[in-house]
């Protein structure tokens, strides 16, 4: 597992604090900024999973900070945005702007210089993926490459499955049912490996 240095920008004005009299974003950055300004590593742009979940470090252990310097924007309503669970002003339109907003600092003034295409490999999972592919979608001109993971796309399949009291009835109940049928017949063996409740 890599672990890349952070330098931690919370609330930069540059990048969005104060993006509306609600909302403020938090974003940080992770790998060599100065080897970035000089060009001489790519820039991806994260979005994190959720919605509202926000980001953290672990979200970007799969880039090597030998070529990648990595943004990630904690979104509106999201937690370490500021404005926590505040609904009112969040919208996948807010949300994009936001994001264009975001890189497009990154790719201008101090930073223009190191991608002189003002392109980004654009990654997000579960939600994450979501934000991404909507980014990528209405921003062709501005992705370098498009990672995605988890794909969620928000229907209402898979916001039955994640939210109801019980999502795998709905895949398949049979199944379901079975499942639980197996559980009981090996309770004892069960019990013995992962210990009882009482434990």
């Amino acid at each position: 597992v890599l672990r890349l240095p952070a330098r931690i920008d919370p609330k930069n004005p540059a990048v969005g604090d104060n993006v509306s009299k609600k909302h403020d974003i938090h974003v940080e950055t992770f790998g060599d900024e100065e080897a970035y300004k000089r060009g001489e590593r790519i820039l991806a742009f994260y979005f994190h999973g959720g919605p509202g979940y926000g980001f953290r470090p672990p979200n970007v252990n799969s880039f090597d900070p030998d070529k990648y310097f990595v943004v990630c924007i904690n979104q509106r309503g999201a937690y370490g945005s500021g404005s926590e669970g505040e609904m009112d002003e969040v919208s996948m339109e807010h949300l994009q702007q936001d994001s264009l907003d975001t890189l497009n600092h990154f790719t201008s003034g101090d930073y223009e210089n190191a991608t002189p295409d003002k392109k980004a490999v654009i990654t997000g999972g579960s939600w994450g993926s979501t934000m991404a592919a909507t980014f990528a979608v209405d921003n062709p001109d501005r992705v370098a490459g498009l990672e995605l993971r988890g794909v969620w796309l928000g229907s209402e399949q898979e916001v039955n499955k994640a939210y109801l009291p019980d999502p795998a009835s709905i895949v398949s109940p049979e199944d379901q049912a079975a499942f639980w049928r197996f559980l009981e017949s090996h309770e004892e063996a069960l019990q013995g490996k992962f210990g009882s409740e009482e434990a």
